[in-house]
This record gives C-alpha cells, sequence and structure tokens, in this order.
C-alpha cells in the first residue's frame, strides 16, 4: 500500500515518489498529529532532494482518519474534506483517480455520510455528519464567520471542469441543506412557544395591580 507524491520543484516535474504502508499506517494508528507526522532523517534527505512533503501527507492523512473530541462533526466534516482533496492535488494527475468520494443522504435520520477511500492506500471509510439536533453543530452554524471559514476551507476548490469533483458540490449542497433544516426548526420550536405558553403569571399580575380577587385564571393565546 502507498501514496503516490508529486515533487513540488516545480508545476511541471515529473518526478514523483511513494510513500509506503509504514508511514500511512503510523498516520492512521497514531493518538496525536505530531507523532503521525514523524519522520526518520533519511525521509527528511529524501524530501528535501525531491521536493516532497512527507510530514504534509501525512498531517492530512491523519485529519483524514481522526475526529477531535472538541469538534462538532460539522466542523469534522469540513477538515476531512479538506484532507482528502489536498491529499488528491498532491498526487500525480495519472493517480488521483484513485481518490473517490461521495455524499449520502441518510433519508431514516436527516444527516449526511461523507464517503471516501484512496485505491491502493486506504479502504472505504465513512463518516457521519449534520444531525441539527445535536447543539454543537447548531453552535457551528451560529457563528457569524461560518460562510467566510466555509468558503476558506472548501469555496475555492470546485472545480467544474472535473466530473471527478462532483462530491465537492455535493458536499457543499448538503451544508445548505443541513443550514435551512436547523433554521426552519428553530422557527418551528419559537412558533410553538407562543402557541402553548400560558399567560397566567401576566394574568396575575394584572389583576394584582388592580386589586381585584381571583382564585386563578388561566389564559391561553386562541389558536387561529
Amino acid at each position: 500500500m502507498s501514496i503516490s507524491v508529486q515533487s513540488n520543484l516545480n508545476p511541471y516535474s515529473l518526478f514523483t515518489r511513494e510513500i509506503g504502508d509504514k508511514y500511512i499506517q503510523q498516520a492512521v494508528n497514531s493518538s496525536s498529529k505530531e507523532d503521525a507526522t514523524h519522520l526518520d532523517i533519511f525521509t527528511k534527505i529524501k524530501d528535501w532532494f525531491c521536493g516532497t512533503k512527507t510530514d504534509e501527507v501525512l498531517g492530512l492523512l491523519y485529519d483524514l482518519t481522526h475526529t477531535p473530541d472538541n469538534q462538532s462533526d460539522i466542523e469534522s466534516s469540513l477538515q476531512k474534506a479538506e484532507a482528502f482533496y489536498k491529499l488528491k492535488e498532491m498526487s500525480p494527475a495519472k493517480h488521483q483517480d484513485k481518490f473517490q468520494a461521495s455524499i449520502i443522504k441518510n433519508e431514516a435520520s436527516s444527516d449526511y455520510t461523507f464517503k471516501f477511500s484512496i485505491k491502493g492506500a486506504m479502504e472505504e471509510r465513512a463518516f457521519s455528519y449534520g444531525d441539527i439536533n445535536v447543539k454543537d453543530n447548531r453552535d457551528f452554524f451560529g457563528e457569524k464567520n461560518y460562510k467566510t471559514h466555509f468558503n476558506e476551507r472548501l469555496g475555492n476548490f470546485c472545480n467544474k471542469g472535473n466530473p471527478d469533483n462532483t462530491w465537492i458540490y455535493n458536499f457543499f449542497d448538503s451544508h445548505q441543506e443541513i443550514k435551512e433544516s436547523m433554521r426552519k426548526s428553530a422557527e418551528r420550536s419559537y412558533t410553538e412557544s407562543f402557541e402553548v405558553t400560558p399567560v397566567k403569571v401576566a394574568t396575575k399580575f394584572y389583576l394584582k395591580k388592580y386589586k381585584q380577587s381571583v382564585s386563578s385564571i388561566i389564559l391561553t393565546p386562541e389558536k387561529a
């Protein structure tokens, strides 16, 4: 198992390097990014001569296969999509078809699944995201800088001329649909709170103010 990496000495270089299974497994199984990107001296020397960045590839593999405890699954989905795309872009053109990804909407739970694989290096994995009932997800979408955050991470990655990147558009659409679902859910909750909330407290205050003696009155707004 290996991943081919394009030299970045110049954009037209035909030179590539293979990152073998040893380092791939190190990135996937490490408990920290520091451990995942650790290189021996000989690999560092090869990178220097070849113009490749093994440590960057390992860091992206780590991001693709790990989910931080303090992240919402929405933000983690952005991290994984970004890592997958960058790994693909670092590979030579003739190897980029090995990177396969898809976005699937789960009708039963209304969330989404990001599936991805790298032929010859990583079997298919799946990551679910977008549950509107999870507070961390609602908080993330509530951030004022969400749009900027999203565009910085993925907005410039879409390539309309490359059908292999269709999953990027589907990923973008899934985030928009999740955000819209959260907006509608919030609107329903707001409306329902007015429909069922008694005005007992307000009524008692009114009666007390004008010294009228009534044992108990509960008013509920009439439904249209």
